[in-house]
């Protein structure tokens, strides 16, 4: 489920760094640049929720997600013990939320995902406006027409998109 959620991210980063792509070499209206960006971002995320508030059914996951995981714990303990009484192992149920809170790996877990998170974010922010200042052009003072330069959307597109295929095939 994880690697479905991190996968759906990179897809929607490089969908709309490709689009800023476009229309950062195609239009020269920075507000229309903006607006068209902003209304595709906005309106995809609008589709994603309604669609999943459609079709996923959080309650029979969770239902299936324990029943595995009964499940997994029960072959676990016949592995360890060997064929066990039915009865005993109708006893191995899910962990609940102050489990998890005693486990010391979700703590290790939680950092590794926290940092790695806000390594992407940093790079998500930074590099776009180190873009930026690096290629800006030099503006006569009071001119509102400076265009944007594709290049702001084209190195965190090859960034994303490289760091998907690493991931995939590395």
């Amino acid at each position: 489920m994880i690697n479905n959620r991190n996968g759906f991210t990179y897809a929607a980063n490089i969908f709309i760094l490709a689009l800023a792509f476009i229309l950062f070499s195609q239009v020269e209206d920075n507000g229309t640049q903006f607006r068209i960006l902003s209304e595709t971002a906005i309106g995809a995320g609008l589709f994603a929720s309604v669609i999943y508030l459609a079709f996923i059914n959080e309650n029979k996951l969770t239902a299936v997600a324990l029943e595995r995981e009964k499940a997994f714990n029960k072959l676990v303990q016949q592995h360890e013990e060997g064929e066990s009484d039915a009865e005993e192992l109708e006893s191995v149920e899910g962990k609940n939320w102050d489990d998890w809170l005693r486990t010391s790996e979700f703590y290790v877990f939680g950092a590794v995902y926290m940092c790695a998170r806000i390594a992407m974010n940093v790079a998500a922010v930074f590099i776009p406006l180190y873009v930026a200042t690096v290629t800006a052009k030099p503006t006569a003072e009071g001119d509102e027409s400076a265009e944007t330069n594709f290049q702001v959307a084209t190195v965190p597109l090859v960034a994303y998109t490289s760091s998907l295929l690493w991931s995939l095939f590395g």
